[in-house]
């Protein structure tokens, strides 16, 4: 067994959603308790991230690290790309909708958001566990795609009973979870 190369797209793609999760992290965690527009802001770098981890998701994918391309690895690459950027789009129109009625959604805020973390969770868990099961990827860094896969999950049901408290920083740990995804991206693949 020999290990070659990440591609280039792969390395920056991976660096970028590594940046990001950082980000998008250390912004749910402080911006949101100052007011609308840090709250806007928060949630905006949250739905790049998610665009961007969308990306790494296809590109693992496209790539062969979720293994070869039959039904279920194409199917929980598809389905994570598409459910992230749902999320990605529904965060954004979340914050429209706050922005316009800021009394109707904090009724429905708690439901919105475990969906939007709950759904994607189920998917890159399944995900996770293709690219576990390929065994494409170094072994210490081929478990972190179900890492994250299962920190979205988690964080989902925490913001549900939880939304603006202990939610927010379920959130933000998953976020940096997702991390994995991009480091999954830039390491050496494993040639049999």
């Amino acid at each position: 067994m020999t290990d070659i190369p990440a591609p280039q797209l792969s390395r920056q793609v991976g660096v970028t959603v590594i940046v990001l999760s950082v980000l998008a992290a250390v912004a749910l965690v402080t911006l949101p308790p100052l007011g609308f527009w840090p709250f806007a802001v928060a949630l905006v770098l949250a739905a790049i991230h998610h665009a961007f981890v969308a990306l790494a998701v296809l590109l693992i994918g496209r790539t062969g690290l979720a293994g070869r391309h039959r039904v279920l690895p194409v199917a929980a690459t598809l389905g994570s790309a598409t459910l992230l950027l749902l999320a990605a789009l529904a965060e954004v129109v979340l914050v429209f909708v706050i922005g316009l009625r800021p009394e109707a959604p904090f009724r429905l805020f708690p439901v919105v958001a475990a969906a939007l973390a709950v759904l994607p969770g189920l998917v890159l868990t399944v995900f996770g566990v293709v690219v576990v099961r390929a065994g494409v990827v170094h072994p210490g860094v081929r478990i972190l795609p179900l890492l994250g896969g299962l920190g979205v999950l988690v964080a989902g049901a925490v913001l549900y009973l939880d939304p603006l408290g202990t939610g927010r920083m379920a959130v933000a740990v998953a976020t940096l979870l997702l991390a994995g995804v991009g480091l999954a991206l830039f390491t050496p693949r494993t040639v049999r």
